[in-house]
């Protein structure tokens, strides 16, 4: 862990000391907590996950939900313990359907979708089964409330066209390349946005450092996200014919057909992804795309937990009111006192 993590870490009134836990973002999201170690103790911080009052569930095969949820995670956890025995894989599915279906259950409002499992996996693998579940029950009720609040996608899918939008602002030759091609409603990046790229990502670091930069952000971010791995294949994508097959094989099948994903690859997703929020930010593009609904939670930030921190001068400054409050009773006092005496 970082010296910048460990001093900010170590600070007594941490989370409800909003310039603190700003700093907390920024490092995350800008440099990323590093190591898995250090993403365990930042992330229910960042997530103000110890405020939930949230149990596993020992009991949980009656609600509706159960079969799909088995069901996918049968099919897990191959991409990210292939060093592991088949015994430790099969304890790690039961730790996992635990915690994906004690999740739902805390709230019938939430309605699971294929690849909430792999957002799961990751908070699982990286926090352990306990501390992983308030974090993904706050990603769930944020983040991702909108994919989860009923049992279709279609406030996701309203918000992908948000994707060309971007691309059409910084790189209108590559958007009209996919408009041609009938790839403008940014449907080839729907796995992307659910999962934060956990579907399509199988190196557990790589991800983590994803994560490091989603949670404390904008819940478009990964939207931007998207549309800075399509503008990292500008090259390839404009070497293709603009039609349907052809462009949607090239972005469907990332990241096989891309040459590397690595750790730089990564931090340039990432980097590019800021620079695009800061020159077009959310209210911009959603003024150009009018599907989103008033109350997306796609439109809710800073998020609601965090209203609890407050900021340092904001406390200075009540401090200063109520002394000086206290002083002017105190004076007002002396001042009747002096009166009686009189």
């Amino acid at each position: 862990m970082s010296l910048e993590f460990q001093k900010l870490l170590a600070t007594v009134d941490l989370k409800t000391n909003k310039n603190i836990m700003d700093k907390l973002r920024y490092l995350s999201s800008t440099r990323g907590c590093g190591n898995n170690q250090t993403r365990k103790k930042v992330w229910p911080i960042l997530l103000h996950a110890n405020e939930l009052n949230i149990e596993l569930r020992e009991n949980y095969s009656e609600h509706e939900q159960y079969e799909q949820v088995e069901k996918d995670v049968d099919r897990s956890m191959w991409k990210f313990t292939r060093e592991i025995s088949d015994d430790e894989r099969l304890s790690k599915r039961r730790q996992l359907s635990r915690l994906v279906n004690s999740c739902l259950l805390d709230d019938p409002g939430l309605h699971y979708f294929q690849g909430f499992h792999d957002v799961a996996t990751v908070m699982l693998l990286v926090c352990g089964e306990s501390a992983a579940l308030p974090c993904l029950s706050r990603i769930s009720h944020n983040h991702l409330y909108e994919a989860m609040n009923t049992k279709s996608l279609g406030e996701v899918l309203n918000v992908l066209p948000l994707i060309h939008v971007i691309l059409s602002e910084h790189d209108p030759a590559v958007a009209k390349h996919l408009s041609e091609a009938g790839m403008d409603v940014g449907h080839y990046a729907l796995s992307w946005v659910l999962t934060w790229f956990s579907h399509v990502i199988d190196d557990l670091d790589l991800i983590g450092r994803l994560f490091d930069f989603f949670i404390p952000n904008h819940p478009l971010m990964s939207i931007y996200a998207s549309a800075a791995v399509v503008l990292q294949r500008r090259q390839e994508l404009l070497s293709v014919e603009s039609e349907f097959s052809e462009v949607f094989g090239l972005l469907n099948s990332f990241p096989e057909t891309h040459k590397v994903v690595d750790e730089q690859w990564v931090e340039d997703i990432i980097s590019q992804a800021s620079r695009l929020f800061s020159t077009h930010p959310p209210h911009k593009i959603i003024q150009k795309q009018k599907l989103l609904k008033p109350t997306s939670c796609f439109l809710q930030y800073p998020f609601p937990y965090t209203s609890q921190e407050v900021s340092t001068t904001i406390k200075i400054s009540k401090l200063l009111w109520m002394t000086g409050l206290s002083i002017g009773i105190g004076l007002f006092a002396y001042y009747v006192m002096l009166r009686r005496e009189q």
